[in-house]
């Protein structure tokens, strides 16, 4: 039985604004420096960070991501991550 993000909450930082996504840049950061697997798990594991992260993990962002608001798309993903690059 998948675990849902009310469920997941309390294992996250509760200090941190994860803004408009499930995870901050910090959290997800935790995750691999250094590895910890029991992190991965606390949040719901791949499907939870690929929840979370509000994309598909076979087909990765959604093209038009933000296009529906009259916004640039991943402007919101931008804004709160950062770059690329």
């Amino acid at each position: 039985m998948p675990v849902s993000t009310s469920e997941r909450t309390p294992l996250l930082d509760r200090d941190q604004d994860s803004g408009p996504f499930a995870f901050t840049p910090e959290q997800l950061y935790k995750l691999v420096d250094p590895k910890d697997p029991n992190l991965l798990n606390s949040y719901g594991g791949v499907k939870g960070i690929t929840d979370g992260l509000r994309v598909n993990p076979d087909n990765g962002l959604s093209s038009d991501e933000g296009l529906d608001s009259h916004r640039l798309p991943f402007e919101e993903r931008r804004k709160f991550y950062g770059k690329n690059v």
